[in-house]
């Protein structure tokens, strides 16, 4: 179904390429770009600007990865963390255009990433807005367990943890 690489799948009824390949500072820029409000409202709460804190999480990921989807920027993944550590700290950001990607083949990409984190990683833990129900709904379906809601960076956010 999906594969990591170059996959086609059907969407709407018309056939899709969807293409994951290594992160370059263009598709960080394209990214911003394309920013959604709630996306950028959480950078902002790092205490930067959002080109400044996209490309420091960019530049100390271990690996980041692009969706491309017939050409289009949608979808960037990667995770956080020391080489030899114990514990990975996941991150993902769509563009709009990434938003009209069927759930389903974002959750079966996603959990590709997920493992390939797993190997890099024992323990995932992600800090998720409360607002960002979608993305907890991702994480949930690709195994991720959940603490209460608790106040960090001046909103509610949700720990969300994975392990091997």
């Amino acid at each position: 179904m999906c594969q990591s690489g170059r996959s086609a799948i059907v969407m709407d009824n018309q056939m899709v390429s969807i293409e994951i390949i290594p992160t370059t500072s263009d598709h960080i820029i394209e990214l911003l770009l394309e920013l959604k409000d709630l996306d950028k409202d959480e950078l902002y709460r790092f205490g930067a600007d959002k080109e400044e804190m996209l490309l420091k999480i960019y530049k100390r990921s271990i690996f980041v990865d692009s969706v491309i989807a017939d050409g289009k920027l949608v979808w960037i993944f990667g995770v956080l963390g020391e080489y030899l550590g114990e514990t990975g700290r996941p991150w993902s950001l769509f563009t709009p255009e990434g938003e009209k990607i069927s759930p389903f083949i974002v959750t079966c990409f996603y959990r590709q990433a997920i493992d390939k984190m797993l190997q890099l990683f024992p323990v995932l833990i992600d800090m998720v807005d409360i607002k960002h129900t979608k993305v907890l709904r991702m994480l949930k379906i690709v195994g991720f367990k959940f603490g209460e809601p608790e106040p960090f960076m001046n909103g509610l956010f949700i720990k969300a943890t994975r392990r091997v």
